[in-house]
């Protein structure tokens, strides 16, 4: 998909399904007929152009009275320098497929009427400086399939709306201050294939606690799993048998495990992902010896930290 961020997921907003490969700039002269929707759309992004303090490269430049909203640039706002809020006007996009803003020094919170953006596939709003909760009315979108909200300061818990995203493919959530026990509607997510909580080691990290939901037995299409540095505690119950494309587990730096012998017990349901080739379960507390399923273990296994 290299070809996204070259159109502004702003603009792909679908102002009429145009893709940098198959579509043309003619097209615009057409979708121009519904006036009503376009100056719905011109309105909105002269509201997201207002708040944007700085702009040392001119980006938005085209974004002005001279020229029609139909002849305005396409373009991508990633790894730019813009700074202030993302207004809550952005909601008036209705037609909105792609969003990125990521990489950038945007503040204040997610605005909620993005939820209003029904069409809406891609998220990203990784590397900011974005605050607050996520809001609940984000699990409205139900095309959604790659929210990336990761190396922010959000905080509060992960709303149980966010098992509503039926579509959703990879939620990244990592770096952040969110705190609170996983929503067992995360469970819902027949889709997930990229599930990211977890840190690094140069940046702050989640403090998730509680146990690993039960229901992630469910994501039965989830292919990575990481949940490095967050604060999850108690045996691990998640039954990882139908997991079969499971390829990374990374549960390392938590507390998980009871100092108990049977800690180890989830190993037999591991031992059917025939796919796992990296393992990490290191800096927890968990007990006991290692089961005898361990020789069952995927013969794809190239990474094992215990």
């Amino acid at each position: 998909m290299a070809y996204l961020p070259i159109f502004f997921h702003l603009f792909v907003l679908h102002l009429f399904i145009i893709t940098l490969l198959h579509s043309p700039f003619p097209t615009f002269a057409a979708a121009c007929t519904c006036s009503n929707g376009i100056e719905t759309d011109r309105l909105a992004l002269l509201a997201i152009k207002a708040q944007v303090i700085k702009d040392p490269h001119g980006i938005l430049s085209s974004w002005n009275d001279s020229l029609h909203c139909c002849n305005w640039t396409g373009l991508n706002l990633e790894l730019n320098h813009f700074h202030n809020v993302i207004p809550q006007e952005i909601g008036h996009l209705f037609r909105l497929k792609y969003l990125n803003l990521s990489n950038n020094s945007f503040s204040g919170e997610i605005p909620s009427n993005l939820s209003v953006c029904s069409s809406l596939i891609w998220l990203r709003l990784g590397f900011n400086k974005l605050i607050g909760k996520i809001p609940f009315q984000l699990g409205s979108l139900q095309k959604l399939e790659r929210v990336q909200l990761h190396y922010n300061n959000l905080s509060g818990l992960l709303p149980s709306s966010i098992g509503n995203l039926s579509s959703v493919k990879s939620l990244s959530l990592a770096v952040n201050s969110l705190e609170g026990k996983i929503p067992d509607s995360l469970g819902r997510l027949k889709n997930l294939e990229f599930l990211g909580l977890g840190l690094t080691f140069w940046y702050g990290h989640n403090l998730f606690t509680g146990p690993l939901p039960t229901s992630l037995s469910n994501a039965s299409n989830l292919l990575e799993f990481d949940t490095n540095g967050s604060d999850f505690t108690g045996k691990i119950t998640v039954d990882f048998g139908g997991l079969t494309s499971l390829w990374w587990l990374v549960l390392a730096s938590n507390s998980l495990g009871t100092g108990e012998a049977d800690d180890l017990s989830f190993f037999n349901s591991l031992s059917r992902c025939r796919n796992l080739q990296i393992l990490d379960l290191s800096d927890n507390q968990f007990g006991g010896v290692l089961p005898n399923s361990i020789s069952n273990f995927s013969n794809q296994l190239v990474s094992l930290r215990l």
